[in-house]
């Protein structure tokens, strides 16, 4: 019996396929399948792919005759996949050879719906990040998996049973929506402290400071569809604490988007977007209390879009915003407040009032306004 499946999505990912292949082709798992959708590669990713069918019959490649996304590729895998469990690994991507073995062992002494490991995430220029979603989920449970869903085995049944597939209608982000979709559904989920996932970042990611017009739509639309599928659920009605902790996460994450393209046609959309999703929440007050920006309220409430910009507008990132919008009185008075992405350390001194960045680039510089 086939223990997992493990679905690969391909699209021109020549330079970075082997070292995922070599992954897959050593783990100490042997009962597993490797399910390679090659999206029509213009390079020689399917090259590779077959030299590597040629070595194991684990893998199986599948060739699409037209270019037709991610989300379509692995709705493929998932179809033909015969594993007790599914996992998912990007092919830029790498992992220990024990990935899977650590996971499955930890799914069969649990009987868990989700077995997730810790992840390390490597920038462009090397820089290496260890993954905090583990850490959260430790700490508020289930509902607080809400990224590196990349790091997790999925029991198949929880998925074949509740008709869980991707959306090719959302180019970017589908991979929220899906895990959004999981949460909904799933009863249990465990936890492997190992650092087992590594997580290479290139030019083009969502999590970029700067990303194209069309991916932000994109990403503000799968914020808007996670949103809608919390209130088709039934988590309001059996789990409202819950309710209010994925709404209120979800709906804060539009302002990060917000900074992520310069341009006003994106901000306005995104706005409208963040209204709708506040209007359709189902208990208005207990979100207003959770709420993390409350001095935009009333503009929210009065559906202000234009006043929502301008105030969004005198802060040049997210980091920047949340630092004004959460700082505690007695921190505004003297502190060092340190903010981490990616790419760099982001270090703010606040000293009687007047706030001082201390990152590289802009050292010294007053943030003052």
């Amino acid at each position: 019996m086939i223990k997992v499946s493990v679905i690969v999505p391909v699209y021109n990912v020549e330079p970075y396929l082997k070292r995922c292949m070599d992954c897959l082709i050593n783990q100490s798992l042997k009962d597993i399948e490797v399910i390679c959708i090659d999206d029509f590669s213009t390079d020689n990713s399917l090259t590779i792919l077959k030299e590597y069918s040629a070595k194991s019959s684990i893998f199986k490649i599948i060739e699409l005759e037209k270019n037709q996304g991610a989300a379509v590729a692995r709705n493929i895998g998932l179809e033909i996949s015969t594993g007790e469990y599914l996992a998912f690994v990007d092919p830029d991507d790498a992992i220990d050879l024990n990935y899977f073995e650590d996971l499955y062992k930890k799914a069969k002494e649990t009987n868990a719906d989700i077995v997730k490991c810790q992840m390390k995430l490597i920038s462009k220029n090397g820089n290496i990040t260890e993954g905090c979603v583990s850490e959260k989920v430790k700490k508020f449970g289930l509902y607080a998996f809400t990224s590196e869903w990349q790091t997790a085995l999925y029991k198949h049944s929880l998925l074949t049973d509740n008709y869980i597939k991707f959306v090719p209608s959302i180019i970017k982000s589908q991979d929220s929506v899906f895990l959004n979709d999981v949460l909904l559904c799933a009863n249990s989920i465990e936890l492997i402290d190992t650092v087992s996932y590594y997580y290479y970042k290139r030019d083009g990611s969502l999590n970029s400071k700067k990303i194209l017009l069309k991916n932000i739509y994109s990403a503000i639309c799968a914020k808007s569809l996670i949103l809608e599928n919390i209130n088709k659920s039934n988590l309001y009605d059996n789990d409202f604490k819950n309710y209010i902790y994925l709404y209120n996460f979800h709906i804060t994450a539009y302002l990060e988007k917000y900074y992520q393209n310069d341009t006003e046609e994106a901000h306005v959309f995104c706005i409208k977007k963040f209204i709708e999703s506040y209007d359709n929440c189902k208990y208005k007050q207990a979100l207003d209390k959770n709420f993390k920006y409350k001095n935009l309220l009333p503009l929210i409430k009065k559906h202000m879009i234009l006043d929502i910009v301008k105030v969004l507008n005198r802060y040049t990132s997210y980091r920047e915003f949340q630092f004004y919008n959460e700082y505690k009185f007695l921190e505004q008075i003297f502190s060092v407040k340190k903010y981490k992405d990616l790419d760099n350390t982001f270090k703010v001194l606040c000293l009687l009032g007047l706030k001082f960045c201390l990152n590289s680039e802009n050292k010294g510089q007053n943030l003052q306004r």
